[in-house]
């Protein structure tokens, strides 16, 4: 071979070698740029009913100038279905009206959607700068509810780099700062960061507070009495001894119990309100309060209950509420009669003492069960 010939065919060997390196993608060691990735949606936190669409946002923010994008998301697809994804308005304007945008929307089956979004410089007669990021949405990722029931949708963390040259997920920097004049080409294995990763959907609607009797405490919830305006009646409260009815009864679920006083500004009395509310202070319940023996509503156990108790009973006068008829009947016979006045005279000359609200509310209950 002619010494011409070896300086073209070396010349010819160089060019190609500077071609290669001029178009390739560089790995590099570019951990000292960031890529922090956030996703977003106006349904996360709620249930959407079955059928409903909701939109993931993925957002980027970059401490240099990108060139092309790589996203991917993970899904359940027994409550999800993926349906499409768009260039979202983030995307910078100066990098084509049409970027290639290409989606995979479920690699093998698995609940992975992911894609790629590359510059569109078509026509482009000059240099284009590349530009950062800043909380930029780039791609908007749509799915349809299939089934009821908590779900989440999360970044796919399948980070690109030597390590793993085939992740998903990564957002070129452009080394020419360009992205339509190669140069030195682009690099890929910046550091990943994350914002929100994850999101929760049609989580299962928040508990609604029940009324128990605390641990220890004799009372009765009495839910036969309901009227369609209270639950029922709750009894069973040792006065005597101290005990409130927030202290004999309390709510399930985070819910709580608030006690109202009765018309004779009273709430340890007949005719009190028990409230049941939930953990936002809302009333979900109301119960009756009643106090054995205590038919008047004023707290007391004596001969003026006793008085109400003989007059309803030779109809002179009527008693104003059901409750007052309940809270009458101490010797638990099923009637609110003089036999019960005569208990309570008895009781309040020390003669006889009542049975204790729990064991009355217990015979009580009996009757009814």
């Amino acid at each position: 071979m002619s010494k011409t010939k070896k300086v073209v065919s070396l010349v010819l060997a160089m060019t190609m070698i500077l071609c290669v390196f001029s178009v390739s993608v560089f790995a590099a060691d570019d951990t000292s740029k960031t890529t922090t990735w956030s996703i977003a949606s106006t349904a996360a936190g709620t249930a959407p009913a079955v059928g409903t669409d909701i939109v993931v946002a993925v957002s980027l923010t970059t401490d240099y100038a990108v060139g092309q994008i790589g996203f991917s998301l993970n899904y359940d697809t027994a409550k999800l279905t993926y349906k499409s994804a768009a260039v979202g308005a983030g995307y910078p304007a100066s990098y084509g009206t049409n970027p290639h945008f290409t989606i995979n929307g479920s690699v093998g089956g698995a609940g992975i959607v992911s894609g790629t979004i590359v510059p569109n410089t078509a026509g482009f007669s000059t240099a284009v700068p590349a530009v950062s990021l800043t909380n930029a949405v780039v791609v908007n990722v749509t799915f349809t509810v299939k089934a009821t029931g908590a779900t989440t949708v999360s970044i796919n963390k399948d980070v690109k780099n030597d390590a793993n040259i085939d992740g998903e997920l990564y957002v070129t920097r452009s080394l020419s700062g360009n992205i339509n004049v190669l140069g030195d080409g682009f690099a890929y294995g910046q550091t990943a960061a994350y914002g929100t990763d994850s999101l929760s959907f049609g989580a299962s609607a928040p508990s609604v507070p029940e009324l128990a009797v605390a641990a220890g405490k004799g009372g009765v919830i009495d839910a036969s009495k309901a009227d369609g305006t209270y639950a029922g009646y709750v009894y069973g409260i040792e006065i005597n001894d101290g005990e409130t009815a927030d202290t004999v009864f309390e709510a399930t679920n985070g819910g709580s119990v608030n006690v109202v006083a009765n018309s004779e500004s009273l709430t340890e009395a007949t005719g009190a309100t028990l409230q049941l509310l939930d953990a936002d202070g809302d009333v979900v319940e109301e119960y009756i309060i009643i106090i054995f023996g205590d038919v008047n509503g004023d707290g007391g156990i004596d001969s003026l209950d006793s008085i109400y108790l003989q007059e309803w009973e030779m109809f002179i006068s009527a008693y104003d509420n059901e409750y007052q008829y309940f809270a009458g009947d101490v010797n638990f016979d099923g009637s609110s009669d003089s036999l019960d006045g005569i208990f309570i005279e008895e009781n309040e000359m020390f003669i006889s003492a009542l049975n204790t609200q729990v064991d009355i509310a217990t015979a009580v209950r009996a009757l009814s069960a």
